[in-house]
Parts: structure tokens; C-alpha cells; sequence
């Protein structure tokens, strides 16, 4: 009889747990972040900030569901592939992957801006005889293809009336990008703040970056977050929910007041709190983290994805307005009070 009796419980507790549960929230909710270039389990920012917090895990454990954090490699391309294989809900990568993947015909929204403004470092091996930019045509260049580098790249490129075909191009992930320069099997590594880690070691010379100026401004990174539109017709709470949280996180980290914890952030990835200094420089953190999808967000994203529909990297362009879902920003906004200064509603 106990032994009867114990089947029947043990077949009872998952009927259990599932009434106990939240049927606005689903069992898991699946987040695809770029990974570093240091394979740090860890990404800095606002939704580091709500990572390291705990904040939206706790929420989500009260209705019943798990948070799963997946962190790619192989950063946005590894992400598109996530999406179309649906194995995540959220995810968050450069514009590049990103509209390449809307063009292509993922369906799902953007929810949020973010990752604006992000500097890219152009470095060679300190001995190496190359100075500037115009001494690297027809050399050897290492980035990953398909992602927001590869978009500056190009974009440089065409205003100096070159295409990919003047150089001779090697798409390597990160950890493999700098293997390969040390090695001296290419000539230059266009990256972030990893190059500056290298020069510190005193291997590397940064012979090129964009920077906030006016004049190379058009070169920096933009960065996005979507869901996928299956996940907002059956869970708008949950993507209100976190939506309003990344929100607040965003706010605080654009706090000048909090600026050592931003580069505190930034170092749990694997760089230094000095890099993360010399790659902010001047510029206030609320530039990069600001998560607004205005008129002038758009249009930077509309012609982002017609200069990626010339260049032949997707087969076409679309409109980008159609791919945003800013219901849930908006709703956080009323709720959010001031936001910071330099965050351009437009």
C-alpha cells in the first residue's frame, strides 16, 4: 500500500508544481548575451548590473520560472543561429547579426536600444612596421565576418573607396583572432578592449579606433535587445517586466555618481577597470547605455540596413520600423520618471 501511495504522490508533485506556477510565465526563460573575448560567464552594462542583482531572477522564481543566461562565443552569428533554432527568447547582439537576421526573416521585435557608441581598436604586433591605416591594403586582417566589427570595417572601407577584396580577410573568433596576430599569421586584428589589454602587455600598438568625434562617429557600434514575437504574444508580462527593470538598471548605470561600479562591471568580464576607463574616456557611460528607439535611433538602423543590403551582406532590406515593438519602453517610461540628460528622445 506505501508503495502504491508513493507513486501516486511522486505523480501528483509535477501536477502540483505546475498549478502553483505563474501561467502568465513560462517554465524557462532562455537570454542569448555576446560572450567576451576572456570567456567570462559575465556581461557589463545595464543588464550585467541586473544579472549581478539577481533582480528579474527573483521576480521570475515567485511565478515559478527558471532565468537561463547563454553566452555565446561566437557572439551575434552564434546568437542568429540560437533564434532560429529556438533555444532563446531574449537576446541581445551588434546591428549587424542583428538586422542580418531580421532581413533574413527571424521574427522578432527589438524592444530596446542599447551598446550605442561602442569604440572599435585597429592593433598590430608592436614590432611591426605598419603605421597607420593606408599601410594595410592588401594585408592580412583578422575579425569575425557577420559581426557589428565587421560592419565598421566595411563601412571604412567604403569611405576610402576600397572594398573587402583589397585586403585579405580572416574571420576567427576572438580568443583565435589573437592567437593568430601574436603568432604573426596576420598583420592586423580589428577588436575592442582586448587590443588594449595586449598593448599594455606591450605585444600590440594601436595604429587605429573611431572614437566620439564627429569625424569617425559614424563608425561606432550600435547594439540591440529582441524577443522573439512568439514569446511576446504568450508572455507580455514577463517582457514588460524585465523591460521595466533593464530600464531602471539603465538609469543607474548612466549615473555619473555610479561610474566606478560601471567599470567594476566592466572588469567581471575579464578586462581591467583601466581599460574600461581609457575605452569610456571622456564620453558619460548614459551615451552607450542609452536604450531609447526614437526617430533618430531609426533612421540610424534603417540606413544601416541599406548600407548592409549594397555591401551584399544580406540579400535585402527591409523596414526596420516594422521589426520594433516599443509598446513595452514606452510603458516603462511613464513609470520610469527623469531619465538622464544625455539621452536623446529622438
Amino acid at each position: 500500500m506505501k508503495k502504491y501511495l508513493a507513486i501516486i504522490l511522486a505523480g501528483l508533485l509535477p501536477a502540483s508544481a505546475a498549478l502553483a506556477s505563474d501561467p502568465g510565465w513560462p517554465s524557462i526563460i532562455r537570454f542569448g548575451i555576446v560572450g567576451n573575448a576572456f570567456n567570462k560567464p559575465f556581461t557589463s552594462g545595464a543588464q550585467g548590473k541586473l544579472i549581478e542583482d539577481g533582480t528579474f531572477d527573483k521576480i521570475a522564481a515567485s511565478h515559478g520560472s527558471k532565468v537561463e543566461y547563454n553566452y555565446f562565443t561566437a557572439t551575434g552569428p552564434a546568437i542568429n543561429e540560437a533564434w532560429a533554432n529556438n533555444t532563446i527568447d531574449f537576446g541581445g547582439s551588434g546591428d549587424l547579426p542583428n538586422l542580418i537576421g531580421l532581413a533574413g526573416g527571424l521574427k522578432n521585435k527589438i524592444i530596446l536600444g542599447g551598446g550605442r557608441e561602442q569604440i572599435t581598436y585597429v592593433g598590430v604586433l608592436t614590432g611591426s612596421p605598419f603605421k597607420t591605416w593606408d599601410d594595410l591594403k592588401g594585408k592580412k586582417i583578422t575579425f569575425q565576418k557577420g559581426t557589428y566589427l565587421h560592419l565598421v570595417f566595411d563601412k571604412i572601407i567604403k569611405d576610402r573607396g576600397e572594398k573587402e577584396s583589397d585586403y585579405k580577410i580572416y574571420s576567427l573568433l576572438s580568443a583565435d583572432q589573437t592567437t593568430a596576430l601574436l603568432a604573426g599569421q596576420v598583420d592586423a586584428l580589428v577588436g575592442t578592449t582586448t587590443l588594449l589589454t595586449l598593448r599594455k602587455q606591450g605585444q600590440v600598438r594601436i595604429i587605429y579606433r573611431t572614437s566620439a568625434d564627429d569625424d569617425t562617429k559614424k563608425y561606432l557600434g550600435f547594439g540591440n535587445l529582441n524577443v522573439t514575437q512568439e514569446f511576446i504574444d504568450k508572455y507580455p508580462e514577463v517582457v514588460q517586466t524585465y523591460v521595466e527593470l533593464l530600464l531602471k538598471a539603465s538609469i543607474w548605470i548612466s549615473d555619473p555618481a555610479h561610474k566606478e561600479d560601471v567599470f567594476r562591471l566592466v572588469a567581471k568580464t575579464g578586462a581591467t577597470s583601466s581599460e574600461a576607463r581609457e575605452d569610456l574616456g571622456s564620453e558619460p557611460e548614459a551615451n552607450r547605455t542609452n536604450p531609447l528607439l526614437g526617430p533618430a535611433w531609426i533612421q540610424h538602423e534603417q540606413e544601416t540596413a541599406d548600407l548592409i543590403k549594397e555591401l551584399g551582406l544580406a540579400r535585402k532590406t527591409f523596414d526596420v520600423k516594422s521589426k520594433v515593438d516599443d509598446s513595452f519602453l514606452k510603458k516603462a517610461l511613464e513609470k520610469a520618471g527623469k531619465l538622464p540628460k544625455e539621452w536623446d528622445p529622438s
